[in-house]
C-alpha cells in the first residue's frame, strides 16, 4: 500500500513514526507505528500503524488523527450547492469529514488547530515548512509575502507577520524536536491554492 494519503502527502517524513516495528493496537501486527499520545483525544490506543489509519480503522476508537474545520467545510458546500437538500449537505459534510478524521495521520504540532478546508473539501497537508520552502514558492523569492498571503482563516488578522517570520526556521530537519515556531503548508485539491497554519510554543 502506498504511503501517500489523500489529505497527507508525506507521512513517513512528517509524522512521528517510531524507529522500530512494534505491535499496532488495531491490527496486532508488527509495524512502524505512531504512538497513541499523538492522536487528539486518545486515551486507549498505544500505537497505530499507517496501514490501519489509511483503512479508516480509527473510526469507532474514540479518536481521530486530526481536528477538521467542519463549520468552514459546511459553509463552502452550501455556497457551492445552494439547491442541495439539507440532509444531503449534512451527509456530504459527514462523509468528507470522516475520511479526513479517521483516515489521516496526525501532524506533529505544539497545539491543536483546525484542518483547513477549501473548494468544498479538506486540503492536503504538504509539509512542515521553513523560510526556504516559502522562498521557493515565490517567483521573486519573497517567502515572507507568500507566508502572509497564504495564512488560513482567522490567522490572517491574528498574525504579526514580521515577528513570526523572523522566528520561523530556515528549514525543518527534525520533526522530533521542533523549534518553538513552525508553519504547516497545505494545498487545495481542486484549485491548487496554498494555505498556511502556524503555532508558537513560546
Amino acid at each position: 500500500m502506498s504511503n501517500s494519503f489523500r489529505y497527507f502527502m508525506d507521512p513517513v517524513n512528517f509524522t512521528r513514526l517510531e524507529m522500530e516495528k512494534k505491535e499496532c493496537s488495531l491490527c496486532g501486527q508488527l509495524q512502524f507505528c505512531i504512538p497513541g499520545k499523538y492522536f487528539p483525544g486518545n486515551h486507549n490506543l498505544q500505537r497505530v500503524c499507517l496501514e490501519c489509519i489509511k483503512k479508516g480503522l480509527l473510526k469507532g476508537t474514540g479518536t481521530g488523527g486530526v481536528l477538521p474545520d467542519v463549520i468552514e467545510l459546511e459553509s463552502q458546500i452550501r455556497d457551492l450547492h445552494p439547491n442541495l437538500p439539507e440532509q444531503q449537505i449534512f451527509q456530504r459534510v459527514r462523509d468528507i469529514t470522516d475520511k479526513l478524521e479517521f483516515s489521516t495521520p496526525p501532524v506533529p504540532s505544539h497545539q491543536p488547530w483546525l484542518w483547513p478546508a477549501h473548494c468544498g473539501d479538506y486540503c492536503r497537508f504538504i509539509r512542515i515548512a521553513g523560510k526556504k520552502d516559502y522562498n521557493s514558492l515565490s517567483e521573486s523569492g519573497n517567502g515572507k509575502q507568500v507566508f502572509e498571503w497564504t495564512l488560513y482563516g482567522d490567522l490572517i488578522n491574528e498574525t504579526d507577520v514580521d515577528e513570526i517570520w523572523s522566528r520561523l526556521p530556515d528549514e525543518i530537519n527534525d520533526i522530533f524536536s521542533l523549534p518553538p515556531v513552525v508553519a504547516y503548508l497545505f494545498k487545495c485539491h481542486k484549485c491548487g491554492s496554498i494555505f498556511t497554519l502556524w503555532d508558537d510554543r513560546g
